[in-house]
């Protein structure tokens, strides 16, 4: 750390608190002529004790001011870095404290630490809250600790068996952890543990970090890079509801012993006590799951060679997001329909053949044509992933049931489903609601077999504002030009679309027929036909 700081004449304060320099020998002229330099602060992690060259440390740092000691020309090398009564440097403190009342244990970090209070420890050592082990019953890490940075969470949470609460565990940055070893272990009334924003890029030793965690169903470490450490050996040891351990390509075992680490871990998927080294610490052939996706607040993980997971079941309320393609053994959605409502939108993350489906008929969108939507069916046609459609209900048929077994779930619906003037558009995640984000005031959504515009919905002054649920589709037209209506009718008539009167129209002597160029015809022809009956005018495409 020679010359680090040198010449900084315009600093004022310098926070060295998360600075450990066990292992520097060299400090020579580190703060020398820093001539504005009023306040370092340091902890205790800033040691001198392997320093060989330390000379000129703070010459020429005539404004600084330790906590008792200030400037002195003759006192400029490494002896006089510290927080004592002896150096220049003002001490914060980053420590735990307990209270007996509540079972509390809070991580806070200041420039004063309470009477009682204990400081983090150092790399292997035993943490001095560990007396109080047996009564600790909740951990909170206040706010102010998020400016610490401990380089050791070595047995931090060891054999406290009554914990079964931590709060605030965002606030505890990890980034200069070198050691986890057994930091959760024997925590066995945890339910729970986000570790999310756990960085351990630097550390080395995960020995028995979760072991006997007895009532840990999951484990979500995605967030965890494994390329530094060495020792694994008995990570989930005794883990035995341990069900899902969620993680990534990050996480590594190229050198690590990694002996026993998932022994007695029995409701782990396939679990063999002959399997049970950190040679299966990997989501193709070994315990874990990739985290492929969300269904609502659940999260989907998935293994294998070709990440495939067992049972995919979409609510009709709940948010479904995918972050990569991945294979669904059985897949299956429902939706029970409104009263009196027999007309849809649908757009789901696998694909749908109508031939299979007997309670409904799918459509696409064609169009928009005299206020009216345009429809195809699709027949006997597979619907792939992702295709925002339209759907009938048939007569006394109050629930939509769809089962597939074996299909492939893609990360997001088709971009557009494209005519010459609308395209009807999906979405796995609810759209618009209380804010009315995502949805322009010329698109159109679907209610009581209507198709209603947005702009004239929100002027009724919906209290729950404008928007559809997952798992739907709504119309966006290409210009605003085009949104001419109120609403846009789906049913002709009689409440059935032109496709659905396909029969009577063909019966209709009074009926004129056309092709696409405007040519009479006897009659409807394969392709789309122009059908003028009496002051209507109907777009049918026949295959």
């Amino acid at each position: 750390m020679s010359y680090m700081f040198y010449g900084c004449s315009a600093l004022s304060s310098l926070d060295l608190s998360n600075f450990y320099t066990k292992e520097v020998g060299n400090m020579v002229c580190m703060f020398s002529g820093c001539s504005a330099l009023k306040t370092i602060y340091a902890s205790e992690k800033f040691v001198t004790s392997k320093v060989q060259s330390g000379e000129g440390m703070f010459a020429w740092c005539k404004n600084l001011k330790g906590t008792i000691l200030e400037y002195n020309n003759s006192k400029t090398d490494h002896t006089y870095a510290n927080c004592g009564t002896n150096g220049y440097f003002t001490p914060v403190f980053e420590y735990a404290e307990f209270n007996e009342g509540t079972g509390t244990l809070t991580f806070r970090r200041g420039l004063s630490k309470p009477e009682r209070a204990y400081a983090l420890n150092l790399e292997a050592s035993e943490p001095g809250w560990l007396t109080h082990k047996d009564e600790i019953k909740k951990v909170v890490f206040d706010a102010s600790f998020a400016n610490a940075r401990p380089t050791s969470c070595c047995s931090w949470f060891w054999y406290c068996t009554n914990l079964a609460t931590i709060e605030g565990i965002e606030n505890l940055n990890t980034e200069n952890v070198t050691n986890m070893g057994v930091m959760f272990c024997r925590c066995q009334n945890l339910s729970s543990l986000d570790l999310t924003n756990f960085n351990t890029g630097n550390v080395t030793n995960m020995y028995g970090m979760f072991s006997n965690c007895q009532n840990l169903s999951s484990l979500d470490l995605t967030s965890f890079n494994t390329a530094n450490v060495t020792n694994m050996a008995y990570m989930f040891d005794g883990c035995s509801t341990l069900t899902t351990i969620y993680a990534s390509e990050k996480f590594v075992t190229d050198q690590v012993n990694g002996g026993d680490m998932f022994n007695e871990c029995r409701s782990l998927k396939d679990y063999s006590f002959s399997k049970r080294d950190s040679k299966y610490a990997n989501y193709k052939t070994g315990y874990f799951s990739k985290l492929v996706g969300k269904n609502g607040d659940d999260k989907i993980g998935a293994a294998g060679e070709t990440l495939a997971t067992d049972n995919l079941v979409l609510d009709d309320d709940k948010d479904f997001v995918a972050y990569e393609p991945f294979v669904a053994k059985d897949a299956s959605y429902s939706r029970t329909m409104n009263a009196g409502t027999t007309w849809g939108t649908l757009c789901l993350p696998f694909g749908i053949a109508q031939s299979q489906e007997t309670e409904c008929k799918f459509y696409r969108l064609t169009g928009i044509d005299n206020e009216c939507i345009t429809l195809e069916s699709y027949e006997g046609a597979e619907i792939p992933a992702g295709t925002p459609v339209l759907f009938k209900m048939n007569e006394n048929e109050p629930t939509l049931s769809i089962s597939v077994q074996n299909v492939g779930i893609v990360t997001k619906p088709k971009a557009e489903t494209n005519t010459e003037d609308v395209n009807l558009v999906g979405s796995f995640t609810k759209i618009g609601g209380k804010d009315n984000q995502g949805l322009a005031d010329t698109d159109y959504i679907i209610g009581k077999d209507k198709f209603w515009l947005v702009s004239e919905l929100k002027k009724d002054g919906n209290s729950k504002g404008v928007g559809i649920k997952p798992m739907r589709a709504y119309i966006h037209p290409a210009t605003a030009s085009q949104a001419r209506a109120a609403m846009l009718s789906i049913g002709k008539g009689d409440g059935t679309t032109a496709i659905d009167n396909l029969n009577a129209i063909s019966n209709d002597a009074n009926a004129e027929y056309y092709d696409a160029n405007g040519r009479r015809t006897n009659g409807l022809q394969k392709g789309l036909n122009i059908v003028k009956r009496g002051s209507k005018t109907y777009k049918i495409m026949v295959k």
